[in-house]
């Protein structure tokens, strides 16, 4: 007899992708620190993956007790060196891989598909919040999907159209940053935040649609944009 949890199966995630995740998460606990139910499923069975070195389980298994048991952490507390450590741990275990974040809404993914990103395309901020000489000159991107997601939530806000229709939903395409002439932005106070002086065209392109927290599941853009 097969009984029925209620509990979603968790999508096959490549492992790759799993080790990502938990470095974004670990260090942004203070976006959504209380939403790690996918991330301790995806860990607990990597723990028990024997396939993997007995180092490396360990690791996973103390990522796993800070998820479960971490909450979400006030913006302004200290950062847990412990966090830093493990996330530096999972870095080195995946190599060079390195991604840049865009935050964007739905309606604009066709046009960024077919012409890349292109400085001032998109006029979604206001000059007395960022010059508009500096929104047309360059292409703007941050280091983690989760900090992508306030620049999402702008475009839409400052988009035409209703509210809650599909075209104004946020939308955050993955890239990435190998080929990338990346340097600081100089007017971000956060840290992370990046951008390319000129077109940036879209090589490999990965998007979530509508998420802001919890586990993402990167699509490609051309199967998201085959499925609307």
């Amino acid at each position: 007899m097969v009984i029925d949890s209620g509990i979603p199966p968790v999508p096959q995630v490549p492992f790759a992708e799993l080790l990502l995740e938990c470095i974004d998460a670990l260090e942004h606990p203070s976006l959504d620190g209380d939403e790690r139910a996918t991330h301790l499923r995806l860990l607990d069975a990597a723990v028990n993956d024997h396939r993997l070195t007995v180092g490396l389980r360990e690791t996973l298994s103390e990522v796993a007790s800070i998820f479960r048991n971490q909450g979400r952490v006030h913006p302004l507390d200290a950062p847990n060196a412990r966090t830093g450590i493990l996330a530096a741990v999972l870095a080195k275990e995946i190599g060079q891989v390195r991604y840049v974040y865009h935050g964007t809404i739905f309606r604009w993914l066709a046009g960024m598909a077919h012409e890349g990103l292109v400085p001032g395309r998109s006029k979604v901020w206001k000059d007395e919040f960022v010059p508009r000489s500096h929104c047309d000159s360059a292409v703007f991107f941050t280091s983690s999907w989760r900090d992508a997601v306030q620049w999402a939530y702008v475009a839409h806000l400052h988009s035409p159209g209703r509210p809650e229709g599909k075209p104004r939903t946020p939308a955050i395409i993955r890239l990435p940053a190998d080929g990338l002439e990346l340097e600081p932005d100089a007017r971000a106070s956060a840290p992370g935040c990046l951008m390319v002086r000129g077109p940036v065209r879209l090589v490999d392109p990965h998007v979530i649609v509508g998420q802001s927290s919890g586990f993402p599941f990167w699509r490609p853009l051309a199967e998201v944009l085959a499925t609307k």
